[in-house]
């Protein structure tokens, strides 16, 4: 996941509540593609001001999106209604940019939103998106 000063959000997202799919998730439902698979790997690239989203390599949706990136975030999540089960690997996780900082705060509070994200998954529940579930 990523997120723009422009309060944008860009998810790769694997779902089963709705058929089983990939899609990207920017506020709505985008670049649907049935698949079977129940594993592949997720990657979201900005080149210039593109954002795509991709699964193995293969490209989901494209939009273009110039703010600033202020947030990058890795997310498990099994929303009401699906029975997906819950498992996840992050490896070889990398952002490469002319520079990155990072502050405690930030990261103290990307931390506890993921936390809430996971605990609300947990109760089948779908987070909204900064605030944690109820």
């Amino acid at each position: 996941m990523i997120a723009g000063t422009d309060s944008n959000i860009f998810f790769d997202v694997r779902d089963n509540s709705a058929g089983q799919n990939v899609h990207l998730w920017d506020g709505g439902v985008e670049g649907t593609t049935s698949t079977t698979a129940t594993s592949g790997t997720f990657s979201i690239t900005r080149t210039a001001g593109t954002v795509s989203g991709y699964i193995d390599g293969n490209l989901i949706f494209s939009e273009s999106r110039s703010a600033d990136i202020n947030a990058v975030g890795l997310v498990l999540e099994n929303n009401s209604g699906s029975n997906d089960n819950i498992a996840v690997t992050f490896s070889n996780f990398s952002i490469t940019a002319d520079s990155v900082t990072a502050t405690p705060e930030t990261a103290s509070a990307a931390l506890l939103i993921g936390v809430a994200a996971l605990f609300g998954a947990y109760r089948g529940k779908k987070p909204q998106a900064g605030r944690p579930a109820k």
